[in-house]
């Protein structure tokens, strides 16, 4: 199975105590291996990671399988602390090592493409900040290293993977290739986690091996392979997101019930931002006749 622990290197927690305003980082990066995590207090799939005093990383993987020969994981974290705590981002540094991978930010209008991981495009770095804000969700990562927000596709010359979380409804999130290693990061920006524990979203964690199966001369982005392990994250995440999607949150993903899809219409993509209340009268009696389920106004900001 595809266990994310047995790819886990370390996992790096930036932050600072909540009573310390100097705004610095006050936790080493702390180094993982599949031992720790097996040696710590429970064998029922969780686990407990001290990552400094009064801190502590918890974690529970789930093992699914996507279809025969292709499996996944899915990791969920929390973070327990003793005292407030401030912290910017966690990371998990995984012992990947990709070669291709997808590129894109959250919005829409985000450069997406499929490239090699060292095509890091450097002149980005000369953008405002509020202006790589508007595209990525780490600012500070444009122009600097391969990023692309929520999840990222890869793949090297013997297998290719899928990874990435599975909501955003706890946090902005990206992923990015550091020293060669593939990083999930999840994007906390400065969130204070009081005395208790703060749960981040999911993360999918699926790698499916090609080199030397005698299917394939290596792995491809455009194969039936790619497809399933793509397809499964997508719906898994619309369920993790609360989203519809066509299985309507059928957790059974041996079950092939169709869900309802709401059909709508989108100001913004016929009219941009030369918008006039008539034309939304107009769609929405056109949508009556055409039996939409929604209609969305943008604003054009």
């Amino acid at each position: 199975m595809t266990n994310i622990l047995k790819y886990l290197k370390a996992l790096n927690l930036v932050g600072n105590l909540a009573s310390d305003d100097s705004g610095g980082n006050n936790f080493e990066p702390v180094s993982i291996s599949l031992l720790d995590i097996l040696n710590s207090d429970s064998s029922d799939g969780t686990f407990t990671i001290d990552v400094a005093e009064s801190i502590k990383i918890c974690g529970e993987v789930t093992e699914l399988t996507v279809s025969e020969g292709q499996s996944a994981s899915v990791l969920k974290l929390g973070i327990s602390v003793e005292v407030p705590v401030v912290i910017q981002r966690i990371s998990l540094v995984l012992d990947y090592r990709p070669t291709v991978a997808t590129e894109h930010g959250f919005q829409s209008w985000s450069p997406i493409r499929i490239t090699d991981i060292d095509d890091v495009r450097p002149s980005r770095d000369s953008m405002p900040d509020w202006v790589k804000g508007m595209y990525y969700s780490d600012a500070k990562a444009v122009g600097k290293v391969f990023a692309a927000d929520q999840y990222m596709a890869c793949k090297n010359e013997n297998s290719f993977a899928m990874v990435g979380f599975l909501s955003t409804l706890k946090h902005f999130s990206n992923l990015t290739v550091e020293n060669g290693n593939l990083v999930v990061n999840a994007i906390l920006d400065g969130v204070t986690v009081e005395i208790g524990s703060f749960d981040l979203d999911p993360i999918y964690f699926s790698i499916t091996n090609i080199s030397g199966d005698g299917t394939h001369e290596k792995p491809d982005f455009v194969s039936p392979e790619f497809d399933r392990s793509f397809n499964f994250y997508m719906d898994l995440w619309s369920q993790y997101s609360e989203a519809r999607s066509k299985r309507s949150f059928a957790l059974d993903f041996s079950n092939e019930k169709k869900g309802k899809v709401d059909l709508g219409w989108c100001s913004w993509y016929q009219y941009f931002w030369d918008l006039e209340p008539s034309h939304i009268d107009d769609a929405i009696d056109e949508g009556v006749n055409r039996g939409y389920d929604l209609i969305q106004i943008d604003d054009g900001f």
